[in-house]
Parts: structure tokens; sequence; C-alpha cells
């Protein structure tokens, strides 16, 4: 599973996703059990490993894989 070379956390994040058209960060806090302090650090991690991208600005902000 681990070919994209991720960590623990962000495998989490990106099985969530798998599974889900597109989230916002608050639904990702939700379904992984993390802070928003380290929803955000991994979801950065993932967007610049290319993996998942960014939709939106400020409180609309939401994510889908790739």
């Amino acid at each position: 599973m681990n070919k994209l070379n991720l960590s623990e956390e962000e495998i989490i994040i990106y099985n969530i996703m798998k599974s889900e058209t597109e989230l916002s960060r608050a639904e990702l806090d939700k379904k992984s059990g993390f802070y928003k302090s380290k929803t955000l650090r991994i979801i950065d991690n993932l967007i610049d490993k290319n993996i998942i991208k960014k939709l939106g600005e400020g409180p609309g902000t939401t994510y889908r894989l790739r």
C-alpha cells in the first residue's frame, strides 16, 4: 500500500479521502480523530506530494484526491 511513501497519519487521511468525493477539513478532523492543526499539516503534506488538491478558499475550502 505504501508505494506513495506516506506516513501512517497520511495513510489514514488518504484512506478517508478514497471513500469520499470531497471533504472539508472539519469533516476530515471528525473522521480521523485528529485535531485541526494536525489535519492541516497532513493535508499540506499530501498537497505537496500531489495526492490531494485544495478547492476554494476560506471556510468553504474542501479537498479531493487528484
